[in-house]
């Protein structure tokens, strides 16, 4: 991690060079929990950009680096990249920066992405931490605890195959079934403590397994909050929660921070809270933030539910027309941020939910973009088909079909497509999904500048 002369220097370059990475808040006017002053970042007013999601604009369209600004593939399927910061000649190489990490933070400030999105989960000891998979192997040296590092995701296999979800978003796996050993060690996220985590574990990236050069190991929620707060860094947070244990032990923490201010709790609305009235219920006997019973959390607390083409099965909404009534229910809460569609083809389920936000609701619409994670030896790295995706207990890999929700059992549609990686899908409709969460944060926001879509004065 870089100390703190390093941070001098390279504020003093930039500040030379006229770079508008550096730019001095007036006090009191930082909504972030750090001091006011120096800000990490162009230095936009959180607020600002809370108020363009609850508040769209034709011209702007959201950008969310998921997992952090990190190392991907590039079209000839090597680890990269290396950019220019803005208004400045100096290099920003984060082809070894590992996902959910304070490096992919600080590359994120850095290169002016306004929204973060960073996986929460729970620690054996209950300690949030930063994480996407389940388990430990994909995105760290656990093999080194044994002396063999390091878990191979193209090991000897989970035996059982059978996706779950949605690829990087909420869950997305595999079961995790037998072959672990072979592939090297594999322990849970739930199965660690946090001190364990800390004096074991370092990160590592996806793309090719490099180590951090922070040499990070994996945040807790809380060395996040703080390295954020002590560089002022001006962006709002999305926090992916898995389930409704992790939300409350998520909430709690950033409550008691104030990093409430600039946090969205993201999650599931088919797992997690169906109903916005049954979120305040509970949040209404909450009183982390003024510890006053008449100003519960429920005045503090914002929400981006997720809507899933698997939301319509039994045992969950049922139905689409029951996702539309949830999200049009959230709507009415100012608690609610924005909803994430994932919508996968259009027409196709999840349309209803679409054309409703298009047309009905004021709040940012959001989509995730999901960009390759592994492409097959001489496939065609950029033809999104191609693409494949890590399973949530590390193991390679799965295609976007894996994924499909299959609904003739039960009588339902199925999914037969899924065209988000297409920005021409995804950004179709002008009025449409306002708030893109991906993995390839610059290209789409240089995309959207081509576009007339990226008027960021609304941050200012």
């Amino acid at each position: 991690m870089p100390n703190n002369s390093w941070f001098k220097t390279l504020f003093f370059v930039l500040a030379l060079s006229g770079s508008i990475i550096m730019h001095a808040q007036s006090s009191g006017t930082s909504s972030n929990t750090g001091t006011s002053g120096v800000s990490l970042g162009p230095g936009y007013d959180t607020d600002h950009i809370l108020s363009a999601m609850y508040n769209r604009h034709s011209d702007l369209v959201i950008v969310a680096a998921h997992r952090g600004l990190h190392s991907i593939l590039d079209d000839n399927g090597n680890a990269c990249c290396v950019t220019t910061l803005p208004n400045s000649s100096i290099k920003l190489d984060f082809s070894k920066t590992p996902e959910n990490s304070l490096q992919s933070i600080y590359n994120a400030a850095l290169m002016g992405i306004e929204a973060i999105e960073l996986d929460v989960r729970l620690t054996q000891d209950g300690v949030p931490i930063l994480t996407h998979d389940s388990t430990w192997g994909r995105e760290t040296n656990v093999g080194n605890a044994d002396g063999k590092c390091c878990f191979d995701p193209w090991g000897p296999g989970p035996g059982l195959s059978v996706p779950d979800g949605d690829p990087g978003e909420l869950g997305g796996g595999v079961s995790n079934v037998g072959g672990q050993e072979a592939a090297g060690l594999n322990p849970n996220v739930s199965g660690w403590s946090n001190a364990s985590v800390q004096d074991t574990l370092k990160l590592r990236t996806s793309t090719n397994f490099a180590w951090s050069t922070w040499n990070e190991a994996p945040p807790t929620l809380q060395a996040a909050i703080d390295y954020i707060g002590h560089n002022n860094i001006q962006a709002v947070f999305t926090l992916d929660v898995k389930d409704g244990t992790s939300l409350q032990a998520v909430w709690k923490l950033i409550a008691q921070t104030g990093f409430y201010r600039v946090a969205i709790l993201k999650y599931d609305a088919a797992y997690t809270y169906m109903w916005p009235a049954t979120l305040q219920s509970d949040f209404n006997k909450l009183m982390y933030v003024t510890k006053n019973s008449s100003d519960p959390d429920s005045n503090y607390v914002k929400v981006m539910p997720v809507y899933q083409t698997s939301g319509i099965a039994p045992g969950r909404f049922g139905s689409e027309p029951r996702e539309l009534a949830s999200m049009q229910a959230y709507n009415a809460f100012p608690f609610t941020a924005g909803m994430e569609v994932d919508l996968k083809q259009n027409p196709g389920i999840l349309t209803s939910l679409y054309n409703w936000g298009d047309s009905g609701t004021p709040r940012a619409l959001a989509n995730f973009n999901p960009y390759k994670e592994w492409v097959a030896s001489g496939a065609d790295q950029t033809n999104y088909v191609n693409y494949q995706f890590f399973n949530s207990n590390g193991y390679c890999c799965s295609f976007l079909s894996q994924y499909f929700y299959n609904g003739a059992p039960n009588g339902q549609p199925s999914d037969t497509a899924d065209q988000r990686p297409d920005w021409s899908f995804i950004l179709a409709n002008r009025n449409g999904f306002n708030f893109i969460t991906t993995d390839n944060p610059l290209a789409m926001g240089s995309y959207l500048w081509q576009r007339g879509q990226r008027n960021t004065s609304y941050f200012f």
